[in-house]
């Protein structure tokens, strides 16, 4: 009779996070769901930010900088949840030091730091690097990108976005929102971005841009913009529109409306939630029926930040899984970067007033 092998030990991740601002308690929760998974160390420019952190999450140490953490033997994934300056030096450092990398968006606030963070990529592909936009990991908007890999859209039309929210001169005053060597803009890459990344996930790679970008309520508080219109070239003749403001009368969250249209199916979403669906394919039709019939959306693992969704767990768990079975992640970072050459590349169009041609893989 054969002894039952013992079951094996799942590999503990060891986590060391950079940067203790608002996005930060939302990985810190949702590293708490995941099993196996334990976040060491953290670490902020305001050493006693990430003391707070620190003591509030019960994790064991505080760098005293980056080069510490990334240099730490211990941890086997850096999470940088920085200012998007910083992003692209940080995660080279961390690539360089033979760690996993998962970063935040916008992966970078200039085309030159997303090449770099890209070529460092390159140099060490045994390693993980992840790109946050955690609402590809949610219930409905995967439902929707299999149903259009399965042709239930029929040939796809167009897609529109139309995204508003409140931002205040107070959200500007630190040392880096609303500044073009800080934040790299403002509405497009902080607030509709992820709105603009699922259209890029349903739809497929960019191929042209063309934008307009104005400040019309922040003259005097930023450099960036508040009010953005974009018009976007997508495989096999596919428009959309990207549109909305950061200077609206909405002061709670955001308002979103995002509409997908095929010749055989029609989807309008509500911020994330789909409230209108029609396929002419009866069991497509049926599935969307029965998913929204039984439909929760994920809790936001942060309650002071419901408008994060809830597809931070999802997505850091798929890292954590990831590494320890030496595959890609689902959002991998040259994923991740598609979306965010599109924005840069808005801000150079608004700038020239040209359509600009995007790179294809």
């Amino acid at each position: 009779m054969e002894t039952p092998k013992k079951a094996q030990k799942m590999k503990e991740i060891r986590v060391g996070l950079i940067g203790c601002g608002a996005v930060a308690p939302t990985h810190l929760y949702s590293y708490k769901k995941i099993p196996g998974a334990t976040v060491e160390a953290v670490c902020d420019l305001d050493e006693g930010k990430a003391s707070a952190m620190a003591s509030r999450f019960g994790i064991p140490h505080v760098a005293r900088n980056v080069a510490e953490l990334v240099q730490n033997p211990e941890l086997d994934l850096i999470d940088i949840c920085t200012d998007h300056a910083s992003h692209s030096p940080i995660a080279v450092a961390a690539l360089n030091a033979g760690k996993n990398v998962v970063c935040e968006k916008c992966l970078s606030n200039s085309l030159e730091g997303l090449d770099a963070m890209l070529a460092a990529r390159r140099r060490h592909p045994e390693l993980l690097f992840a790109g946050i936009f955690q609402h590809r990991h949610e219930r409905a908007n995967r439902l929707l990108k299999r149903l259009m890999e399965e042709g239930k859209f029929g040939r796809m039309l167009n897609a529109s976005v139309h995204m508003v929210c409140q931002r205040p001169n107070s959200y500007y005053q630190d040392y880096w929102h609303g500044k073009w060597n800080g934040e790299g803009g403002s509405f497009l890459i902080t607030q509709i971005i992820h709105f603009i990344d699922l259209t890029n996930y349903f739809l497929g790679n960019p191929q042209s841009v063309m934008a307009q970008c104005n400040n019309l309520m922040h003259q005097g508080v930023i450099e960036t913009e508040d009010n953005t219109g974009v018009l976007v070239r997508y495989p096999d003749g596919v428009l959309a529109t990207f549109c909305g403001s950061s200077a609206s009368v909405i002061d709670k969250g955001f308002r979103c409306n995002v509409i997908l249209a095929g010749t055989q199916g029609h989807v309008v979403l509500s911020g994330f939630r789909p409230e209108f669906w029609k396929f002419h394919d009866i069991e497509a039709q049926k599935e969307m029926d029965a998913l929204m019939e039984s439909f929760q959306e994920e809790p936001a693992p942060d309650p002071a930040k419901p408008h994060y969704g809830g597809g931070h767990p999802e997505q850091l768990a798929d890292v954590v899984a990831a590494i320890r079975e030496h595959r890609d992640p689902y959002v991998t970072v040259e994923k991740a970067a598609v979306t965010a050459r599109l924005i840069l590349n808005c801000y150079q169009s608004a700038k020239t007033g040209n359509w600009i041609e995007l790179p294809q893989p």
